[in-house]
């Protein structure tokens, strides 16, 4: 049943609503409807709930720059490989500089892990600027 083009609750962006027993509405409708009645979507729809779920359990924590993470992380993370270690960077003067990364790389190598390094293009313009 439509509801009355006066009221107010029966319209949600200019369009009118249909109440359907046992559907759920749109998100953005939802939300309306509930800033229009001063309650929580959850209280008039508790199964569209969404339940935002946390990082991947693998993911332990995110650093803005390369930087930002401290050596310990990037050898505790190279070397708890078992399959492939990948590492995509612009310049990648870390890697040479650190004698013990090298030491993990050449190690997980030699133990089968497949190891690829990509440098980025220094003479190409549209590569981004040098770490």
């Amino acid at each position: 049943m439509f509801a009355q083009d006066g009221d107010q609750l029966g319209r949600v962006r200019d369009r009118p609503c249909l109440a359907l027993a046992g559907r759920v509405p749109h998100p953005r409708h939802r939300l309306t409807v509930a800033g229009l009645l001063h309650v929580e979507e959850n209280d008039l729809w508790p199964e569209s709930v969404r339940r935002r779920p946390g990082p991947p359990a693998e993911i332990k924590a995110v650093y803005p720059h390369r930087w930002a993470g401290p050596a310990n992380v990037w050898r505790t993370f190279f070397n708890s490989a078992q399959t492939e270690i990948g590492i995509l960077v612009y310049s990648g003067l870390f890697l040479a500089e650190d004698a013990g990364l090298l030491r993990i790389l050449t190690q997980k190598a030699a133990a089968g892990v497949r190891v690829r390094i990509l440098l980025g293009e220094p003479t190409n313009l549209t590569s981004p600027p040098a770490e």
